[in-house]
């Protein structure tokens, strides 16, 4: 059975930040997941154009809009994870 092969890697996740950050984003996207933003996935402030929420730090040359929406999406659980967490630790 010929490997599916997804963008430039084998796997969505697997592109290395050597250049930029000295990692890879699994870590990051797992953390984000728990609520910790960090370098790749960064906490975006209340503005104009929605509330505070997680997102793919701009500066990432190899995602594509697509990957990075997917990013988005995902992390936003994150956020809402933190949320929760936080409302839970204040009571």
């Amino acid at each position: 059975m010929p490997r599916l092969r997804l963008g430039r890697g084998a796997h969505p996740f697997s592109h290395p930040l050597k250049a930029q950050r000295g990692g890879t984003m699994v870590p990051e996207v797992l953390l984000a997941l728990l609520g910790v933003p960090g370098e790749v996935i960064e906490l975006a402030p209340a503005d104009a154009s929605g509330p505070a929420r997680f997102r793919c730090c701009p500066d990432l040359p190899f995602l594509e809009p697509p990957e990075r929406a997917c990013l988005d999406r995902l992390v936003s659980l994150g956020f809402a994870f933190r949320g929760l967490e936080a409302g839970a630790y204040t009571r």
